[in-house]
């Protein structure tokens, strides 16, 4: 079971996707793009609302 980000899920016309099963590391690495990329800041209920969670 894993967690995704996807950055085409917030809107952006990017193909930026992070999947892993450690949710803080989808997180760490999905805030650190969005800063890099995007000079965006995003909160973790931003990128909780965001995520794609297990089933």
């Amino acid at each position: 079971m894993s967690y995704k980000i996807a950055c085409r899920d917030s809107g952006m016309d990017c193909a930026f996707c992070i999947e892993s099963d450690d949710e803080k590391e989808v997180m760490k690495l999905a805030r650190t793009h969005a800063a890099d990329k995007h000079g965006m800041s995003v909160s973790d209920d931003d990128l909780r609302g965001l995520m794609q969670k297990p089933a």
